[in-house]
């Protein structure tokens, strides 16, 4: 405890004389401009219980990311800026670990000055924002131009950051993903950023927030209707930012004669319809109709008599129609739909607008209720199903996307198998992780194949995340013929572990043999004996189970090898430290 300070020091008055002194001498002309402002922010108190010098003019709340700059009165060894850590915390010598997330400046100066009443009799602290300081670290990955960490300036948003890695025509900003310590993933659609239409949640950027964009489920384009090559086309990546209306007709071989060309429509990957004048475009030159267009975007172009039927069915036509027909009889003329339609979302492309059709009840349960009206002139578009995607990573040999839709089987386990785990994998702590989870899930896989234990066999969702671990690592040191880290196998016991490592060098001690438990632990107690003879025949300590970070020593006959005791336990206490 450092020494208490009289109540009123020769320094403190000093510091105190000069202050007034300045006030005083100030010229009136800046008295007048900053009074009103300082007032409105800065509180000094200097009684009889300490003080505090705080900007809380804005009422900001400081977060993690956020740099404070902390001065003690005539305490220039407290005096210094800090981040605010992950955790929301800083550390402060005499104050120790300080709360300051959430926290205004002058919440965050009375709370410090709190801490230093136990050191310091009358501490005056003074918290401001440096706010050049306080940007934001976080991570971009997936479809960006730049993938990697992103300094985003204060204040700036989640949005501000997928900008500044690069957004490309393959990037999927619908379901941009936010992972931030403590809270659920978030999904944010971003796909007004395209338009030019903003985000419409502008989610502040955290410090350590990990964002993801993920590509495009269909790297693909539509031209159908009136075109002399209807159909989906690949998505050239060296023009997927430069894709527009001209080059996706120019891709589809030009416009049929008899088209409706002044009300082709171009059908957004999100349901948007946009109705353009191709007839102005193509003839008069108008280039504000030459839109852009991008992955999943459709476009149709619809004759005058005629009804065309496209996307996932059997075969796309555009065929004859002189009066209205239902919608069924239309999908027939289409010869029905294919695996990959997607039922919840077929469109009907009038001359008033686009009109979403639930296909489901009519095609699957054959409820006539749906069965909507097609007029000459109309067209329907069966769009293709998004891929139901889980991703697997992690210790397996095939990561990646693995579409399961097609599968009677859609578990963590098929997704697992398909993608080939390793032989470190460790299937008893494979981890689901679901958007808008407040976790992972742990699903033991080990036990559904072995155990049979099929309600531990989770269903996967579209989106859904796997990861596949690797076997969490127990160490053998000392006379080893391989010494070093070794996977930790599924119940492995420190003779298992000696098998493993090569077994014993030429040198070594068997009978003198310890199980190391850095943590503690009821079985192997720290430097616990092993004696390696009696473990071959059953003895005792022959079926202790090792558990991660576990170390098994062996020492050496040679004088020369006496030092790996002091090595070994050093070791310790370094693992220790990171536990």
């Amino acid at each position: 405890m450092r020494e208490l300070r009289p109540s009123l020091s020769p320094r403190l008055l000093l510091a105190l004389g000069a202050l007034l002194l300045g006030i005083a001498w100030a010229p009136a002309s800046a008295q007048d401009a900053g009074g009103a402002e300082a007032e409105a922010a800065v509180e000094v108190d200097t009684g009889a219980t300490g003080g505090f010098v705080g900007s809380d003019a804005a009422g900001y709340a400081l977060g993690p990311g956020d740099v404070v700059s902390v001065t003690v009165l005539l305490e220039p060894e407290l005096t210094g800026k800090h981040r605010i850590s992950e955790g929301g915390t800083i550390y402060m010598m005499f104050a120790e670990r300080v709360k300051a997330a959430g926290l205004t400046t002058d919440e965050l100066a009375q709370e410090i000055t709190n801490r230093l009443r136990a050191t310091y009799k009358r501490p005056v602290v003074q918290v401001t924002l440096d706010v050049e300081a306080s940007s934001r670290h976080v991570a971009v990955s997936g479809a960006v131009e730049k993938p990697g960490s992103v300094t985003v300036p204060f204040g700036g948003s989640v949005a501000s950051a997928v900008l500044m890695a690069g957004v490309t025509a393959l990037s999927d900003l619908s379901q941009v993903r936010v992972t931030r310590a403590g809270q659920a993933t978030m999904v944010i659609d971003m796909e007004g950023i395209r338009q030019g239409d903003g985000v419409t949640q502008a989610l502040p950027a955290r410090d350590g927030d990990l964002i993801h964009v993920p590509k495009l489920l269909s790297s693909d384009y539509s031209v159908f209707g009136m075109v002399m090559e209807p159909g989906t086309k690949p998505l050239d990546p060296e023009l997927a930012d430069r894709l527009d209306v001209l080059r996706a007709l120019n891709s589809a071989g030009g416009v049929k004669e008899g088209a409706n060309l002044a009300k082709a429509t171009i059908l957004r990957k999100n349901g948007q319809a946009e109705t353009i004048d191709l007839h102005a475009l193509l003839y008069e030159g108008d280039l504000t109709q030459n839109r852009p267009m991008y992955a999943g975007d459709s476009l149709v172009l619809q004759p005058a008599d005629r009804i065309t039927v496209a996307g996932e069915v059997t075969e796309p036509t555009s065929f004859p129609a002189p009066e209205p027909m239902e919608l069924l009889a239309v999908l027939a003329q289409g010869k029905g739909l294919t695996l990959q339609a997607d039922l919840k979302r077929a469109i009907v492309v009038r001359a008033e607008g686009s009109e979403t059709v639930d296909l489901e009840p009519l095609w699957a349960r054959g409820d006539v209720g749906a069965n909507v009206m097609v007029q000459p002139g109309e067209s329907v578009i069966v769009p293709r199903r998004d891929p139901a995607e889980v991703m697997v990573v992690g210790a397996v040999e095939k990561p990646g996307a693995v579409d399961l839709h097609l599968a009677k089987d859609q578990s963590v386990l098929r997704a697992v198998q398909t993608a080939v785990p390793k032989p470190t994998a460790d299937l008893r702590r494979v981890m689901l992780q679901r958007a808008g989870a407040t976790g992972p899930t742990l699903v033991d896989v080990k036990a559904i194949t072995d155990e049979g234990n099929l309600q531990a066999n989770l269903q996967t969702q579209s989106g859904d995340l796997v990861f596949v671990p690797e076997f969490k690592k127990v160490y053998a040191a000392g006379s080893f013929m391989v010494p070093g880290a070794h996977s930790l196998t599924d119940r492995m016991t420190a003779l298992e572990l000696v098998g493993v490592a090569g077994g014993f060098r030429d040198d070594a001690l068997p009978a003198k043999m310890r199980l190391i438990r850095p943590a503690g632990g009821q079985a192997g107690a720290p430097g616990q004996a092993l004696d390696f003879r009696r473990l071959e025949k059953g003895g005792p300590g022959a079926n202790v189970q090792l558990a991660e970070g576990d170390i098994l020593y062996v020492p050496s006959r040679d004088p020369n090898r006496r030092s790996w005791d002091d090595i070994l336990w050093s070791a310790i206490g370094i693992i220790n430290l990171f536990r």
